[in-house]
């Protein structure tokens, strides 16, 4: 058998390829613990702190030009420089970082824009397990863990917290161009943000964010838990628990992109605070789960779910609650369409919407249909389902709307500009338990109820004029009389009742968009 020969100093060289790229790196940079892998493999154990070392040099690990780094054990990284990383992975680089036995690791940063993780460039990559992250920047923006530019981040187990920081994002998937994508995976990670307008997780222009089970949490005013803006962006989540508890909060905001969420728990707790809502002709959709709002008790505005300007939001089999004064459940506004298949909507304050589907005036219309979905209010003056504005409202397939206050009908349909309205009720009922079945104040209202049933008390359904400038009792223009069709519904009276009645004018909902 023939024996390959090399020479011994290459030999040498191979060997100690690690101290001679090490060597080759700023000797403060060694002196401050960091630790570089240049086109090699190398492994990393112990605590690495680079003191106040900024940029480059004040990252605890780099891997870049296709280095790749891996633990060995549990690591404690600090850093407290300038837009210095804990663990940053450029140009190809891979960075591994495990726990040990039991023990957590610990990436912490203190620096302006210092992320805890950084990754690059095309197949530049970070994995970390059971670690700790953590980024106590105070003074302004800071983003946690932030892949650009075919960057990926993924992290398992472990918590990621920023919280003092205002503006940042815990987890910040940012392409950094049109032509790039940005990608996180988050496993069964706790992720939290302390600081106003700061966010849990954000993925934007073409970023990619994909969480399993963990949680997400808020305490900051403005804050979002879930948030996504940009062409292209994306996030889903799967089994998680969001929360937010700042003032003008928001669990979920589709600014711009596209969200899918499954058995994802939704809780907002601040005054203002709106559970799930998308904007800007974007989409969002929800399966199972919950959302929650805990408004205040002072014409607070804190709905459930909420679509804006043209765009999709989809709920199936989704609890919705609300709690405050003159919240929402489930609405629609501006070219809108909200689309409800089994689940519950209940709400609990006063003026306060179960269904709520109004358009932008004098245009566009918007669309609400719930299909087989439960509706409860139990506040004075909080109609069960409302349409104005030209839109148009569907209940059907064994729903149920029912509304339990003083002067709250099932369905209710009041001015806001000139078009009529439209709402069609098909195998559900209607039910208003102090009030008419069906209101309609001062605009047109075409409904179509079939095989269907209306309760009201002391009417199934009224016109009222109380609020134009046609006195009660007299004979109303066609714009303010009720277009009503019934066919094969069974009604709560004995007696077809259809009149103008001088009943007291319930408080309107606000107009569209008012404290949203």
């Amino acid at each position: 058998m023939t024996k390959s020969f090399k020479p011994r100093g290459a030999a040498i060289c191979a060997a100690l390829g690690v101290l001679v790229l090490a060597a080759a790196a700023p000797q403060y940079a060694q002196a401050q613990g960091q630790v570089i892998a240049n086109n090699v493999s190398i492994t990393a154990s112990g605590a690495v702190n680079t003191g106040t070392a900024a940029s480059t040099t004040g990252y605890a690990l780099y891997a870049l030009n296709g280095g790749a780094i891996t633990s060995t054990g549990a690591l404690a990284l600090t850093t407290g420089g300038s837009t210095a990383y804990g663990a940053a992975a450029l140009s190809g680089g891979q960075i591994t970082i495990h726990g040990g036995y039991g023990t957590s690791s610990a990436v912490t940063t203190g620096g302006y824009m210092a992320s805890g993780l950084f990754a690059e460039g095309t197949g530049s990559k970070i994995f970390v397990t059971d670690t700790d992250i953590t980024t106590n920047y105070s003074a302004g923006t800071v983003y946690a863990v932030q892949p650009r530019m075919n960057g990926t981040i993924e992290l398992t187990g472990g918590s990621v917290k920023m919280p003092y920081a205002t503006g940042g994002t815990a987890l910040y998937a940012f392409s950094g161009g049109a032509a790039y994508t940005a990608t996180i995976k988050a496993t069964d990670v706790q992720v939290s943000a302390g600081g106003s307008r700061s966010y849990g997780a954000q993925a934007n222009l073409n970023g990619s964010i994909e969480l399993l089970r963990g949680s997400v949490t808020t305490a900051g005013n403005n804050g979002y838990g879930l948030y996504t803006i940009g062409d292209g962006a994306f996030l889903t989540a799967a089994g998680a628990k969001v929360s937010t508890g700042g003032v003008d909060a928001a669990g979920v905001y589709v600014q711009q992109g596209s969200m899918k969420l499954a058995d994802v728990d939704i809780d907002t707790t601040g005054m203002g605070g709106k559970g799930a809502m998308v904007d800007n002709a974007s989409s969002l959709t929800l399966t199972r789960g919950s959302v929650t709002t805990h408004g205040s008790n002072t014409s607070d505005t804190a709905p459930g779910l909420l679509a804006l300007s043209a765009s999709v939001l989809t709920a199936k089999d989704t609890a919705i609650t609300t709690y405050g004064d003159g919240s929402y459940g489930a609405a629609s506004q501006f070219g809108s369409q909200v689309l409800l298949t089994g689940g519950s909507v209940a709400t609990r304050g006063a003026s306060a919407l179960g269904l709520f589907s109004v358009g932008l005036a004098g245009t566009t219309g918007a669309s609400l249909t719930a299909d087989g979905v439960t509706v409860e209010t139990t506040g004075a003056n909080s109609h069960g389902a409302a349409v104005l504005g030209g839109s148009s409202l569907t209940i059907q397939n064994g729903g149920s709307v029912t509304a339990e206050g003083a002067g709250a009908a099932a369905l209710y349909a009041s001015p806001y500009d000139t078009n009529p309205s439209t709402a069609t009720v098909a195998n559900s009922t209607l039910t208003s338990g102090q009030y008419a079945g069906i209101l309609a104040v001062a605009t047109t209202l075409n409904a179509t109820l079939t095989h269907s049933s209306l309760n009201g008390a002391p009417a199934w359904w009224a016109a009222d004029s109380t609020v134009s400038s046609v006195p009660t009792g007299s004979i109303l223009p066609d714009m303010y009389i009720p277009q009503i069709e019934v066919k094969e519904a069974a009604c709560g009276l004995k007696r077809l009742l259809f009149f103008c009645a001088a009943y007291p004018n319930p408080n309107p909902p606000p107009q569209a968009g008012e404290g949203i």
